[in-house]
C-alpha cells in the first residue's frame, strides 16, 4: 500500500509534468484496479480517458479515485485527443468533484451508474470471458499498447459480443493496422480450444 498516492498527489504530479512541458501519457491505476490516462503535448492536457470514457465524462470517473499508482511514459501515440478546458480547470474540476462526492456509508455499495433494464429474451447472450481468456487478451493489449492496454481491457470486460470489442478497441486506437491486428489476436484467443 505504500506505493499508493492520493488523487491530490497524482494531480500534483500531473501539474509538475505540465510545468515541465512534458509530452507523453500519465497512466493511473486506482486501488480498485480501474485505470485512467492523461495525454500531454508540450505540457497541455490533450487527452483524458477513464474506464472507456473520454473528456468530461472521464473527469467524473477520475474524481472517484481515492488513491492509486501512476506512471509517466513518453509515448502518447495511442491516446485519443479530445477538447478539454485548460490544465488547471481540468484538475480543479476533478478535485472539486471528488471533494463534493458523498462519502459511501460503510457496508453499502457505491452506485456509479443506473442499472440498465433487463435484456429481452431474444437478445444475444453476453460474451462470457474466462479468467484465462481475460489474462491472454490483456497480455496482447499490453504488449501492443503498453499501459494503455489495461484501459482497453476495462472496456472489453463490459462487451457483449465481438462487434462491441471492435468498437472498444477503435475508441482508443486510431491506427487501422493496429486495430486489425489486435482484433485478429483477440478473435484467436476467443476461438481457441
Amino acid at each position: 500500500m505504500s506505493d499508493y498516492k492520493s488523487l491530490s498527489e497524482i494531480m500534483d504530479e500531473l501539474r509538475d509534468l505540465a510545468d515541465k512541458k512534458a509530452t507523453g501519457s500519465l497512466f493511473i491505476v486506482s486501488d480498485e484496479k480501474h485505470s485512467a490516462s492523461f495525454g500531454l503535448e508540450k505540457g497541455r492536457i490533450v487527452a483524458l480517458q477513464c474506464r472507456g470514457r473520454f473528456g468530461a465524462q472521464a473527469m467524473a470517473l477520475v474524481s472517484r479515485i481515492k488513491q492509486g499508482t501512476s506512471r509517466f511514459e513518453l509515448s502518447s501515440n495511442y491516446l485519443r485527443k479530445v477538447d478539454l478546458p485548460d490544465n488547471e480547470e481540468v484538475i480543479r474540476q476533478i478535485l472539486d468533484a471528488q471533494s463534493s462526492a458523498p462519502a459511501a456509508t460503510p457496508g453499502t455499495a457505491r452506485t456509479s451508474a443506473p442499472v440498465p433494464p433487463p435484456m429481452p429474451a431474444s437478445a444475444p447472450r453476453t460474451l462470457s470471458l474466462s479468467a484465462s481468456q481475460k489474462a491472454a487478451i490483456e497480455d496482447v493489449l499490453v504488449d501492443t499498447l503498453g499501459p494503455m492496454g489495461s484501459i482497453v481491457m476495462d472496456s472489453i470486460e463490459d462487451c457483449k459480443d465481438m462487434s462491441s470489442i471492435v468498437v472498444a478497441v477503435k475508441e482508443v486506437v486510431e491506427t487501422p493496422e493496429i486495430v486489425q491486428s489486435l482484433v485478429g489476436k483477440i478473435k484467436d484467443i476467443l476461438t481457441a480450444k
